[in-house]
Parts: structure tokens; sequence; C-alpha cells
């Protein structure tokens, strides 16, 4: 294996852990906030709270990290912004707000995901990627 690629997957393994531990964070934060106040309704705000700060900081590092747009993030934050939508709609419609914070689970799981696909593209696919989304983002 190429030390190139051997740099890449730690660096993956790194981003990837570091995504788990900050959800997994943050629900610990919702969980004792939830039980000790018993205010399920109030504490939800935690999630979308911490899906914002964690689309600051995915910006913040990607921009540092790459000095360009990065498609990654683009997946990334997407993820993010959809799975608040699903979370606030499913919670809202069924009241079953102890236990639709699991879809922010979901979502750490499908982060991982995306960055293990996007790391199994080859050099020049990431980016051709990473060009396409600077002419978007310049029209």
């Amino acid at each position: 294996m190429k030390k190139e690629n051997v740099i890449k997957i730690k660096n993956a393994l790194t981003i990837a852990l570091g995504v788990f531990a900050y959800w997994l964070i943050v629900t610990a934060i919702y969980l004792i906030a939830s039980f000790t106040s018993r205010e399920w309704g109030l504490t939800w705000i935690t999630f979308p709270a911490a899906a914002f700060l964690f689309f600051l900081a995915a910006l913040v590092y990607f921009n540092k990290k790459t000095g360009r747009r990065f498609s990654l993030l683009n997946w990334i934050i997407l993820t993010a912004v959809i799975s608040v939508v699903i979370y606030l709609l499913v919670s809202f419609l069924t009241t079953l707000w102890a236990f639709t914070w699991m879809i922010f689970l979901a979502m750490t799981i499908a982060i991982i995901i995306e960055i293990m696909v996007f790391l199994q593209k080859k050099p020049k696919e990431n980016e051709e990627s990473n060009q396409e989304s600077n002419k978007e983002s310049e029209d």
C-alpha cells in the first residue's frame, strides 16, 4: 500500500472517529439533560443546535485543510440538514421525542459511510469532483 493511501486512510479514520465522538457526546448531553429535567419537549433543541455547530466546524476544518470547497463537505452538510428535517418532522408528527433522537445516530453512520465512499474514489476523480463543485459555486 502506498504511503499516500495510508495517510488518507488515517485521516479518514480520524475524521470518522471525531464525527462519532461528537454525536456520541451530543447524545449523552441530550439524554442527561432530558432525564434530569424531564423536559423532553424542550431538550430536543440540543440536536438542531449540535447539527449547526457541526456544520460550522466541518466548514472551517475542510476549508483550512483544502483551501477550497470540498465535495465531501457538501454531502456531510446535506446529510446533517436532512437528518434535522427528518428528526423534526417525525418528532412533531409522532410525538415520540424519547426515541427519534436515534435519527442522529443514523446520521453519524451515514456520514462515516460517505467518508469511506469518498476515499474509495481515485484521486483524479476526487479532484474532478472538487473542480465541479467550485464551478457550481461560482455560477
